[in-house]
């Protein structure tokens, strides 16, 4: 009964810790969606500062990734895909 027990709670436990996190190639397509989205919002908002902003979360977004990959940290990843994710946000409002 114990074995089953603990079991169960390992299971839910990586059920939670992995789902709950980026994975290592997330953080590169996430960055190139971005990267994307700022290309075609150049073309209608080229001199916006908010663009200068999409732009810079990118660059922190593609920091976050390589340290991520040198160190193995989970964490770096998760902000490397979120950073990269809204830049795409912001920089899609402005392509619209």
């Amino acid at each position: 009964m114990r074995s089953v027990s603990l079991g169960i709670a390992l299971g839910v436990g990586i059920v939670v810790a992995g789902g709950a996190g980026a994975w290592a190639f997330e953080c590169p397509s996430r960055i190139k969606e971005a990267n994307d989205a700022i290309a075609k919002a150049e073309a209608k908002a080229a001199n916006n500062p908010d663009l200068a902003l999409a732009k810079r979360w990118v660059g922190e977004a593609q920091k976050a990734h390589q340290d991520a990959a040198a160190t193995k940290s989970a964490a770096l990843h998760n902000e490397a895909a979120a950073k990269a994710k809204a830049a795409k946000a912001l920089a899609d409002k402005l392509g619209m």
